[in-house]
């Protein structure tokens, strides 16, 4: 299938090339959160509504750091997009063997360190003694397999970067399938609760990975890395951390967000537990349920800002800077359409989808959930506006940006999170989102425009280098004849 070719995305009709490649990432986006989805079902049809919330609860501490660890993937394998656009196949090889050594090194540190505090951080959301033990055996097994969720993530990116959008949909659909099997065994016959859930995603993320590596390693030459490549470089050790790190924080400068966010959830529960008769952790459970369902519409966006993040490194190492701009203008218009068609599905589907959660789901939820989803429906735009522009810079090496993107994000998310929802409860909090995608989205897109800016001038000076010289390129400091 011409859908499922490997891409050069230096070359051919623009469109089309985005389009064909982002397909295949958001199909296997949506299975990873169809996996996540059907945890949740097993989890909540199995054990109730109380495992299945305490599941849900956890979402935003581990994004911080699973968030930070994708985030890290992600950028490490941007360095290979730009030495393939090169056609640099040696610094290819390199550059997969520093990335490895990298995600090693911190996924040690990130798995010793989260392991420690997740009962600090389970309290410091205030979560609720009914589902603070579901919830710490959940999130302890989701810790404890950090480092096979890094490794199954940058081998994905790799693989993307080299044009490969194939390799990571077919691995993650044997993922999923295993992922369910694994629920039901751990889960079900095994009786290990909500850790058995976490085990499975950790284990069924492993076995991907180790495919994905296995099929790398025998289908591209340029990745068979040797012993020698394992040696580490000054420069280009340098190089994958100034773009990976920034990229990281990133993600977990969101996730704080998303935290506090989830405390006034927890806090809004625990103000009317009790009242009239008011139905234990209502708001955590539509909060949960909203963002189970949201988690789809998310992951397609996502996926967009994936392909454009592969289509800029290449373009940049092939310093085609007229096929950027087209690229980014028309990446815009794609993400309008899909906000559009994916409001469209998510809103009214809505009351279908949550009995399909747990067993049971208390109704009284429902309407929180909806009203939820339909803030979020109607402005997806700016969502998808950050994948794309943010992915984009990442692509361009500019990673450092989205730091101070996410930091708006954060303050933005805390401010409402805790005024709106002191003053106007639930429908307040509903805008938090919202409300940090608009601010980020007024740094991301001047940003975009400058760097483009800066990034055609240097194209244009880089015309007289002579292409061994692409190294300085990294460093901003390739220096033509005519202004030496």
């Amino acid at each position: 299938m011409k859908l499922l070719k490997n891409l050069d995305l230096t070359k051919g009709n623009i469109l089309k090339s985005i389009v064909l490649f982002t397909i295949p990432i958001s199909i296997g986006n949506v299975f990873q959160q169809l996996y996540n989805f059907v945890d949740a079902v097993i989890v909540g049809q199995t054990m109730g509504s109380n495992a299945y919330v305490a599941v849900g609860v956890t979402g935003s501490l581990t994004f911080l750091v699973l968030g930070f660890a994708n985030g890290l993937a992600s950028g490490l394998a941007v360095p290979a997009s730009q030495y393939f656009g090169a056609k640099d196949y040696e610094k290819v090889r390199r550059g997969v063997a520093t990335s490895i050594i990298i995600a090693l090194v911190v996924g040690l540190i990130l798995t010793l360190a989260s392991l420690l505090c997740s009962d600090l951080l389970l309290k410091m959301i205030n979560t609720s003694p009914s589902l603070f033990y579901n919830a710490e055996q959940y999130i302890n097994a989701i810790f404890a397999g950090i480092i096979a969720t890094i490794f199954y993530n940058l081998i994905s990116h790799m693989l993307r970067a080299l044009g490969d959008s194939k390799t990571p949909l077919i691995a993650l659909i044997i993922a999923a399938i295993l992922n369910v099997g694994l629920d039901f065994l751990f889960i079900a016959v095994f009786k290990w609760g909500t850790a058995g859930a976490g085990w499975a995603t950790v284990l069924s993320q492993f076995l991907a990975g180790i495919a994905c590596f296995i099929y790398m390693f025998y289908k591209y030459p340029y990745t068979r890395v040797k012993w020698a490549d394992f040696k580490l470089t000054k420069d280009m050790t340098l190089y994958h951390i100034k773009l990976s790190i920034p990229m990281a924080f990133q993600f977990s400068i969101v996730a704080i967000g998303l935290i506090v966010q989830q405390s006034a959830v927890n806090s809004l529960d625990a103000i009317y537990n009790g009242v009239d008769g008011h139905i234990q952790d209502l708001y955590a459970t539509a909060y949960v349920n909203a963002s189970k369902i949201n988690n789809f519409p998310s992951s397609i966006l996502m996926a967009l800002g994936t392909a454009m993040a592969t289509y800029c490194g290449q373009n940049y190492g092939a310093k085609n800077a007229q096929r950027i701009k087209n690229g980014l203008i028309q990446a815009t218009f794609v993400n309008i359409g899909l906000s559009i068609i994916l409001a469209s599905l998510s809103i009214p589907l809505s009351p279908y989808i949550v009995p399909l959660l747990s067993s049971d789901v208390p109704s009284e939820s429902i309407p929180s959930t909806q009203y939820y989803l339909l803030i979020q429906g109607c402005f997806y735009c700016f969502l998808g506006g950050i994948y794309v522009y943010r992915s984009s810079l990442q692509g361009l090496g500019k990673s450092y940006i989205t730091i101070a993107v996410g930091t708006i994000e954060l303050v933005a998310r805390i401010v409402v999170s805790i005024l709106f929802t002191k003053y106007f409860e639930w429908q307040g909090l509903c805008f938090s989102d919202v409300t940090a995608w608009f601010f980020a989205n007024i740094i991301l897109i001047p940003a975009v425009i400058i760097v483009y800016k800066k990034i055609k001038i240097k194209f244009a000076e880089y015309k007289s280098c002579d292409d061994d010289n692409f190294k300085k390129l990294q460093n901003d400091d390739c220096v033509t004849s005519n202004n030496k």
